[in-house]
């Protein structure tokens, strides 16, 4: 951002949001274009959001599942790295000062801001620009971005450790030479993971459902890729029995692929009993459904010992179709 003299046209409120504890977890500002001004209108009202570019999240996995190597990789700070036209940044305007003691200021925003309804459409038509402009000798690069780029997640893989690593390299120079840095480097091939610097490897296992400004899903699928594995990561609260909180706790369960559908297919089951009751949505639920509900959300533990092979063998589906 940059600090102006003109007035601005909208002024963008902005909030703190930590993924877990403040203390420990990194802080991410949130942009909230949908916050009326004077006129009654919020930017985000006079925004077109573009048409949808995104790929579906099954589509992607069940690619990333077909390759013996593979990787993923974090587009780093994707938004700020794509410049928004000076005659626009008049309507990203925010007030800011280092601390409470110093003079308030008005700067401008000078990227693609999170919180702009148009913002996703922004960025990954910047990709796909690339995709199209820098790849033409590079279709397998071309493919990582057009087809397995969630967000800002790339997930590909090839079927040896040296088309990978070529991969590897390529993308990194296609992105490279748009101002994209790739971090987060996760991946089942030790040459690849050797080829980037320790600081920009992930530390832990890859989540699939980490794209909502930073409140991360409580249930959700993960990659081990030292493993190989995906697996689930289950933090269910049984505090609360209302019939809000079950429905809350149940869309939290994110499970693109299907792995677990007899458990969410209960835990529906127990919500169409909720439901039956009439009860209004914060009351206590009766003592047989809250027990029932509790159970389940115990239960849950279970599912951190289940260990799903990431990679299909095509060459057994081959098999299959040809007998």
């Amino acid at each position: 951002m940059s600090i102006v003299t003109t007035p601005g046209v909208y002024f963008i409120p902005h909030y703190s949001v930590y993924a877990g504890s403040p203390a420990t977890s990194k802080l991410r500002v949130v942009f909230d274009a949908s916050a009326t001004s004077g006129s009654k209108s919020s930017l985000n009202q006079c925004l077109y959001t573009g048409p949808k570019l995104q790929q579906d999240i099954v589509d992607i996995l069940f690619r990333f599942r077909i390759y013996e190597y593979a990787f993923t990789a974090d587009v780093c700070k994707m938004y700020r790295q794509i410049l928004v036209l000076p005659e626009y940044r008049k309507f990203q305007h925010i007030f800011w000062r280092p601390s409470p003691l110093d003079k308030i200021e008005e700067f401008e925003l000078n990227t693609v801001t999170y919180g702009t309804n148009c913002a996703p459409f922004l960025a990954l038509r910047v990709l796909q620009d690339i995709a199209e402009q820098e790849c033409t000798d590079l279709p397998q690069v071309r493919n990582a971005l057009q087809r397995q780029t969630f967000v800002d997640d790339i997930c590909v893989g090839a079927s040896s450790t040296s088309e990978l690593l070529q991969l590897q390299s390529d993308l990194q120079m296609v992105l490279g030479s748009a101002g994209l840095e790739l971090k987060k480097w996760s991946s089942n091939s030790v040459q690849v993971l050797s080829a980037v610097l320790p600081e920009n490897r992930a530390v832990t296992a890859v989540n699939f459902n980490d794209h909502d400004g930073g409140l991360v899903k409580v249930l959700g699928l993960q990659w081990q890729s030292y493993k190989n594995v995906f697996e689930f990561k289950v933090q269910l609260s049984s505090k609360a029995f209302t019939k809000r909180s079950v429905l809350s706790a149940i869309a939290q369960i994110f499970d693109p692929l299907g792995f677990i559908a007899p458990v969410v297919f209960h835990a529906k089951h127990i919500l169409q009993l909720i439901w039956k009751t009439e009860l209004n949505w914060d009351d206590p639920l009766p003592q047989y459904l809250a027990a029932r509900w509790q159970a389940f959300v115990e239960d849950l533990n279970a599912l951190t010992n289940i260990q799903i092979s990431r990679h299909i063998s095509v060459a057994i589906f081959r098999s299959i179709y040809w007998v």
